[in-house]
């Protein structure tokens, strides 16, 4: 059953935009600008252009505040429940869980990945005791926090302050 609709996509932010775009047959590909991919042999992605994300209750000073990614989930999450008319202050918060299916996880950011990665190749040899040593240099915790493949979900939880089961579904790119 379909309770409720959002989207937040390189197609479409809103469900209307969203449909709208595919009815036309609009592409979501076009280049890259939000980072210098000029080294990359790929310039073009499907990416969300500005993407604004409302406090919605969470403090941009907190360690713990949501990632990119998962800020575009609540965004589409706000949406849906707002389609299906859900008000989780007069339900049970114990009794609704959060579900998501996201593809893939967050990662640090590629200059911190390539740094641990260079530190830990030695003479050839790649060193994990060197790469998980950097790692504790390069991550803070908001970014281990966020790299978890549930931490989507406990800020969806976190949102809509429900308290039941959270399960992220992560699928292969392939």
């Amino acid at each position: 059953m379909i309770t409720g609709l959002g989207v937040v996509s390189p197609a479409g932010q809103t469900v209307p935009d969203f449909w709208s775009g595919l009815l036309r047959g609009r592409s979501a590909i076009k280049p890259i600008t939000f980072f210098p991919a000029e080294t990359f042999p790929a310039r073009i992605a499907g990416w969300v252009p500005d993407c604004v994300f409302p406090s919605n209750g969470f403090d941009p000073g907190d360690p713990f505040y949501p990632d990119r990614r998962t800020q575009m989930a609540i965004l589409a999450a706000d949406q849906a429940v707002l389609d299906a008319g859900l008000d989780f202050a007069k339900e049970n918060p114990y009794r609704i869980g959060t579900y998501l299916g996201a593809g893939e996880d967050n990662c640090i950011d590629l200059d911190s990945l390539a740094e641990m990665t260079r530190r830990a190749y030695r003479s050839g040899e790649f060193c994990e005791t060197e790469f998980l040593a950097s790692a504790l240099e390069v991550m803070n915790a908001a970014q281990a926090i966020n790299s978890e493949a549930g931490s989507s979900t406990m800020h969806l939880a976190r949102r809509f302050r429900v308290c039941g089961p959270t399960l992220n579904c992560l699928t292969a790119c392939a």
